[in-house]
Protein backbone atom coordinates (compact mmCIF):
# COMPACT_ATOMS: atom_id res chain seq x y z
CA UNK A 1 0.00 0.00 0.00
CA UNK A 2 1.25 3.52 -0.90
CA UNK A 3 0.38 6.46 1.08
CA UNK A 4 -0.28 9.97 -0.65
CA UNK A 5 0.33 12.95 1.22
CA UNK A 6 -2.66 15.14 0.32
CA UNK A 7 -2.16 19.01 0.44
CA UNK A 8 -5.37 20.68 0.37
CA UNK A 9 -7.92 17.87 1.25
CA UNK A 10 -8.45 18.07 4.78
CA UNK A 11 -11.65 16.50 5.73
CA UNK A 12 -13.66 13.28 5.35
CA UNK A 13 -17.45 14.10 3.93
CA UNK A 14 -19.21 11.23 4.41
CA UNK A 15 -22.60 13.38 4.16
CA UNK A 16 -21.04 15.48 1.35
CA UNK A 17 -21.50 18.88 2.67
CA UNK A 18 -18.99 20.63 1.05
CA UNK A 19 -19.76 21.17 -2.67
CA UNK A 20 -16.79 22.08 -4.02
CA UNK A 21 -12.96 21.07 -3.85
CA UNK A 22 -14.36 17.44 -3.18
CA UNK A 23 -13.18 14.36 -4.01
CA UNK A 24 -12.21 10.03 -3.14
CA UNK A 25 -9.57 8.74 -1.23
CA UNK A 26 -9.06 5.00 -2.40
CA UNK A 27 -8.00 2.57 0.22
CA UNK A 28 -8.68 -0.41 -1.15
CA UNK A 29 -10.72 -2.00 -3.90
CA UNK A 30 -13.94 -1.97 -1.01
CA UNK A 31 -13.53 0.71 0.53
CA UNK A 32 -13.32 4.91 -0.28
CA UNK A 33 -13.16 8.09 1.36
CA UNK A 34 -15.27 11.13 0.21
CA UNK A 35 -13.17 14.02 0.88
CA UNK A 36 -13.45 17.66 0.92
CA UNK A 37 -11.22 21.05 1.94
CA UNK A 38 -11.53 23.10 4.49
CA UNK A 39 -12.73 25.99 2.56
CA UNK A 40 -15.30 24.36 1.15
CA UNK A 41 -16.45 22.84 4.32
CA UNK A 42 -16.06 26.16 6.37
CA UNK A 43 -17.84 27.77 3.21
CA UNK A 44 -21.16 25.21 3.90
CA UNK A 45 -21.29 26.01 8.20
CA UNK A 46 -20.94 29.80 7.74
CA UNK A 47 -24.01 29.54 5.11
CA UNK A 48 -25.97 27.44 7.20
CA UNK A 49 -24.78 29.43 10.15
CA UNK A 50 -26.00 32.70 8.16
CA UNK A 51 -29.47 31.27 7.11
CA UNK A 52 -30.58 30.13 10.88
CA UNK A 53 -29.21 33.58 11.85
CA UNK A 54 -31.41 34.87 10.02
CA UNK A 55 -34.81 32.96 10.74
CA UNK A 56 -34.12 33.14 14.20
CA UNK A 57 -34.20 37.05 13.98
CA UNK A 58 -36.86 37.16 11.63
CA UNK A 59 -38.78 35.26 14.59
CA UNK A 60 -37.45 37.66 17.22
CA UNK A 61 -39.20 40.30 15.29
CA UNK A 62 -41.99 38.77 14.93
CA UNK A 63 -42.91 38.18 18.48
CA UNK A 64 -41.89 41.63 19.40
CA UNK A 65 -44.59 43.39 16.82
CA UNK A 66 -47.01 41.45 18.43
Amino acid sequence: MAFVEVADIDFVDSSSVGQFDRGSLIIDDERQLTVCSGVALWHAVNSSELSRCLAINESRLAKWKN
